[in-house]
């Protein structure tokens, strides 16, 4: 004969919901201590000395033979990439460092298994850096043709398609992660991995 279920052996509804809160608050923590401890770093010596300037540098040194396939005249100082027609200079924030650590943090805060993490790290990290020749790339060749269009298409055209680039990134490698059952992972509500 079937028993009444008592009340307190029911599961609780409201685990799933706590849990998903607990997730959510630890990715936002994480995202936020990553992206704090990155800008702490930053105003360092050795971050403005060394660090910054190797990163630009190296964007710059990326950045030219692409342009030489169509310029032949462009020459390389240091930063600054110039011709007869004018010049662009890769100062810090051109060098995509900080989309990538916003990139990291999200991706290193998010609740999916360490493996899965570091893939997206390791796909993820190389495509803004590619965007980010492009980006190099297109602004030389407005500045030495199109000066008058620079401001607008470093500003108003890159700033916000990187940034939509690098969410883009983000929400396609969360919505690639599987969960369990063997459905797809969704930015939200966010819930811990089994950690396989």
């Amino acid at each position: 004969m079937a028993t009444p279920t008592r009340g307190a052996d029911r599961p609780d509804a409201s685990l799933p919901h706590a849990r998903s809160r607990r997730a959510g608050l630890r990715f936002v923590a994480v995202f936020i201590g990553i992206v704090l401890a990155f800008y702490i770093f930053s105003q360092l010596g050795v971050f403005t000395k060394v660090v910054a300037p190797a990163s630009m540098r190296f964007s710059a040194v990326t950045s030219e033979p692409v342009i030489r396939l169509v310029d032949g005249d462009v020459v390389r100082r240091d930063t600054v990439l110039s011709s007869s027609r004018g010049q662009v200079d890769v100062h810090f924030g051109c060098d995509a460092l900080e989309p990538i650590v916003y990139f990291g943090a999200a991706v290193m805060a998010f609740p999916a298994a360490w493996r899965r993490r570091l893939i997206g790290l390791a796909l993820g990290i190389p495509a803004l850096f590619v965007l980010n020749i492009a980006r190099i790339v297109s602004l030389y060749f407005v500045a030495t043709r199109r000066p008058d269009w620079f401001d607008a298409a470093h500003r108003d055209i890159w700033q916000p398609l990187f940034i939509a680039a690098t969410l883009g990134l983000w929400f396609t490698w969360v919505m690639l992660l599987p969960r369990a059952g063997g459905h797809r992972a969704s930015p939200g509500p966010l819930s811990p991995s089994s950690g396989r």
